[in-house]
């Protein structure tokens, strides 16, 4: 019984969140505002770079990749440039 309520209570109170924060531009979905979000300021941790400016795009999911490079990494900082 609790997930049911727990649903019911999401879906009315807060709906936007509860279904994924999700982007729609002209009538279109997408993306959701929780993911791929750039960050920057040096409170933040160091994402890694994205192969698409850290956006889904109007295309769905874009690909991106990750390395297992440092951010002091003079290979990664290279890969980021182009």
């Amino acid at each position: 019984m609790y997930p049911v309520v727990m649903t019911l209570f999401a879906q009315t109170v807060f709906p936007k969140q509860a279904n994924g924060s999700l982007v729609e531009q002209d009538g279109k979905l997408v993306g959701s505002a929780l993911l791929a979000q750039q960050f920057q300021g040096s409170n933040y941790f160091w994402p890694r770079p994205s192969a698409c400016s850290y956006g889904t795009g109007p295309t769905g999911i874009a690909a991106s990749g990750g390395s297992n490079l440092g951010p002091t990494s003079g290979a990664l900082h290279t890969n980021v440039a182009k």
